[in-house]
């Protein structure tokens, strides 16, 4: 467990990027349709909790590894994906 929370990656935070764009759309479709089903709400809540698992992960990483951390940052290709987070 311990290497593979070394390696886990900051772009990890785009699995919720694309799960929040799928909650805005059905969001967004279920005001056009004038539907009441919830599902955004249920989107949303499983976003956010995916959310806090990863935060919750990758804060783990910065305690026990913080220069990996620094490491990704320096990386050009990985810095790429830290806007994600932010």
């Amino acid at each position: 467990m311990s290497e593979r929370l070394k390696n886990f990656p900051i772009s990890f935070f785009a699995v919720v990027m694309g799960l929040a764009g799928t909650t805005i759309a059905w969001h967004r479709a279920e005001d056009l349709l004038g539907w009441t089903s919830g599902i955004s709400i249920c989107l949303l809540g499983v976003s956010s909790l995916i959310f806090v698992g990863i935060l919750a992960v990758y804060a783990l990483k910065a305690f026990r590894y913080p220069e990996e951390i620094r490491n990704e940052f320096k990386n050009i290709t990985k810095l790429s994906f830290s806007p994600q987070f932010l």
